[in-house]
Formats: C-alpha cells, sequence, structure tokens
C-alpha cells in the first residue's frame, strides 16, 4: 500500500511540474491590459479683457466618446481654477479626441468652445476670441491694448471669459 502511494506522488508531481511551469512563465509576464497613466488637461482661465488669470472659477470640462460623437451621459468633470487660473482634469486612457470647456459663471468670449485633445496635448490651444454681434456683449470680450498675449503651451487650453456681475448673469441667464 505504500509503495502504490509513493507511486502515485511520483506520478502526480510528474504532471504538475510542467503546469506550474506554464503558470510562471505567463505570471511573470506582463499582461496586455497594461494602464498607461492617466493624461493630464490643463485649462486657463484668463479675463478677456486683461488676459490675466481668473481664480476660483468653477469649470467643466465635458468629453465627447471615443467615437469623436456627443453624448448626453459622456465623461463630466469639474473643477476650480487655482490663484494662477488654472485647473488640472486627469482623463483616463484612452483620450477621447474632443473636448468641450465651459466657466459655470461667466460669459465665454472663446470660441469655439470645443477643441481636439490631440491638439492640446500636442500643442496646446489659445482659444479665439470673435467679435460679438450682440451690442451689449460685444463690449465685454475685446482685450485692451496693453494686455499681454498668452502663449500656448503643450497639455493646456487657454480659456477667454467675461466674469459677470449678478445683474450681467440675470440679464446673460434670461438671453441665453
Amino acid at each position: 500500500m505504500a509503495a502504490r502511494l509513493s507511486c502515485l506522488r511520483h506520478e502526480a508531481t510528474r504532471k504538475l511540474i510542467p503546469v506550474a511551469v506554464i503558470a510562471l512563465t505567463f505570471a511573470s509576464q506582463p499582461s496586455g491590459n497594461t494602464t498607461e497613466p492617466a493624461k493630464e488637461i490643463r485649462v486657463r482661465i484668463m479675463d478677456s479683457r486683461t488676459r490675466h488669470p481668473i481664480k476660483d472659477r468653477r469649470v467643466q470640462a465635458s468629453f465627447s466618446g471615443i467615437d469623436g460623437e456627443w453624448y448626453s451621459k459622456g465623461l463630466t468633470m469639474i473643477g476650480r481654477t487655482g490663484t494662477d487660473g488654472v485647473v488640472v482634469f486627469q482623463v483616463k486612457q484612452p483620450v477621447p479626441p474632443r473636448v468641450d470647456v465651459l466657466d459655470l459663471q461667466a460669459y465665454p468670449c472663446s470660441r469655439p468652445e470645443d477643441f481636439s485633445t490631440k491638439d492640446i496635448l500636442e500643442r496646446g490651444i489659445v482659444a479665439h476670441v470673435p467679435p460679438s454681434p450682440f451690442k451689449k456683449v460685444a463690449k465685454w470680450c475685446p482685450a485692451n491694448s496693453q494686455a499681454p498675449q498668452p502663449q500656448r503651451q503643450p497639455g493646456e487650453v487657454i480659456f477667454f471669459i467675461h466674469p459677470l456681475n449678478r445683474w450681467q448673469y440675470s440679464w446673460y441667464d434670461l438671453w441665453r
């Protein structure tokens, strides 16, 4: 009986060694699902007239789907700007192709409000401030002649706004 038991142990060990070697080989190799680090997209909010950064602004970044289409339940992030006017959004891989930027309590002087994430990450973007067809709003957005022009940096969107006072905000809210 002891000889039979010893023979069974030897046979089981002989069969398990190749299985263990294969398992260890696959366990030591990196998996195909290695997670890439999140990409950082910075949004700098600046006063459209003075070109100075604005702190403590509530900013929303809405991302398109991976296919570039906009969905009502797509990825949306909200953050506040620091003293340098910057809010940082950490976007997991794969990064959606488009992002829409919005200061939630200001008039957006920049157009467009939606940008290519590839362009942001590779070169950076300084949003364009077109003339407004609305008389009241046309006074809000043009830069002062002495205002410095911001320089673009990879990974950053510079977005211009007109901060609204309470009267302007209520008027703008009705006008929208």
